[in-house]
């Protein structure tokens, strides 16, 4: 636990220094989605929170960094489901939009109070 927290730490200082190299790669969203959803469904389940993938059947490839990718979605949905209360629901969409793919992560967690949102991302 504690050498991914060093990684992690090592990643953003990278990427606040510009200096984040991507490794992109061809990547069948379809395939990602599905298998990162699935990843989190048990937690979902035992939390009594719904976890829906929603996407068209035919997406393309895209060129993405995976690891950057499994990180970003992974953090969504672990936040979603420390968040969405018992019954609620995080959804997971894909779709096509002005030439790309647009992905989501829409959930049932209550609203930042408008007062917050400014200091959503103070340390």
């Amino acid at each position: 636990m504690v050498s991914r927290l060093i990684e992690d730490l090592r990643l953003l200082a990278l990427a606040d220094a510009g200096k984040l190299c991507l490794e992109e790669h061809c990547l069948d969203l379809e395939r990602f989605l599905g298998e990162a959803v699935e990843a989190y469904r048990p937690e979902a389940k035992e939390q009594g929170i719904a976890l829906v993938l929603n996407m068209p059947s035919t997406l393309p490839k895209v060129r993405v960094d995976r690891d950057r990718l499994t990180q970003v979605v992974g953090n969504l949905l672990s936040n979603s489901l420390h968040y969405v209360p018992r019954g609620g629901c995080v959804r997971v969409e894909a779709e096509r939009h002005d030439g790309q793919v647009q992905v989501s992560v829409i959930d049932d967690s209550p609203d930042v109070p408008p007062g917050d949102l400014p200091h959503v991302f103070d340390c």
